[in-house]
């Protein structure tokens, strides 16, 4: 019984990321809709999406896309956050996976993502703002100490 749960959640599992990763989130694009939840559902699969909106980096456009998704397997759910970025043509350029639902960022403004997170040393959540220039980073870091990065 113990194999097959673990077989099932294999299953569930692997057919999340793939969805995640293959997902065409370009049709959530819309300047009318920034900041605003959407939610997609299925059987198993609950999702939260939000267009963030805009980076212009040396002429360029890119869009930022978040998502929060849970997946049911066997008994549980297991979440997976992501932010997306797209070209201007809205293909995905790259794609972030992150550790935490609370590691997402909130807001994109004037080329900056900014992220909610716990300072260690006065343990009070705070604003962390990463300022994007130039182009896309490799690494997304979510915090300032720059040790929490996907």
């Amino acid at each position: 019984m113990k194999k097959l749960i673990y077989l099932i959640f294999i299953f569930f599992y692997s057919l999340s990321f793939s969805q995640s990763r293959d997902a065409n989130y370009s049709k959530f694009i819309n300047k009318y809709r920034i900041n605003e939840p959407r939610i997609k559902k299925t059987k198993n699969i609950t999702e939260n999406i939000i267009y963030l909106g805009e980076l212009n980096l040396n002429n360029s456009t890119f869009y930022v896309i978040t998502s929060f998704k849970t997946v049911k397997a066997a008994l549980t759910r297991h979440g997976h956050s992501t932010v997306y970025i797209y070209n201007s043509n809205k293909k995905m350029i790259r794609n972030y996976i992150l550790g935490l639902p609370e590691e997402i960022p909130f807001n994109l403004e004037n080329n900056s993502l900014y992220f909610n997170y716990v300072n260690d040393l006065t343990k009070t959540s705070e604003i962390f703002i990463l300022k994007i220039e130039e182009e896309i980073p490799l690494f997304l870091c979510v915090d300032p100490s720059f040790q929490e990065c996907y």
